[in-house]
């Protein structure tokens, strides 16, 4: 009977270690997709590029749809209070998660990033 009540324990530690790492796992995921949103939130302000080799500007329905995104993942869905250019856009991302919205932006702000450029820092030269 003892090793039946040892093997018992041994299975519910397993199981309590199991859900232990799947939550690390988790976590670790989170904070890299937060790290990621907060970096394309940065860069995104600097997009569009100006420089010698041209001037190419982020359209101004490609930033609202940013902006949208933007305010989904970090508010939620759209208040009536809120008075934003970007609130027709904010409307149709009623119901759309945070983390649904964080990976939309990263998305696009790959794509916009991609297509028109940013500029780095100052510091960086």
């Amino acid at each position: 009977m003892k090793w039946k009540e040892e093997q018992e324990k041994a299975k519910e530690r397993a199981s309590e270690l199991r859900r232990f790492w799947l939550k690390k796992k988790e976590d670790q995921r989170t904070a890299q997709r937060e790290k990621d949103f907060q970096d394309a939130v940065e860069k995104i302000r600097r997009a569009g590029y100006r420089g010698k080799f041209g001037e190419y500007e982020v359209p101004v329905e490609v930033r609202m749809k940013l902006d949208a995104l933007k305010l989904q993942a970090e508010i939620g869905d759209h208040i009536e209070s809120e008075k934003q250019p970007c609130v027709d856009e904010w409307k149709k991302l009623l119901g759309m998660n945070k983390t649904d919205s964080q990976r939309a932006y990263i998305k696009l702000a790959n794509k916009v990033l991609t297509k028109y450029g940013w500029n780095p820092p100052t510091t960086w030269t």
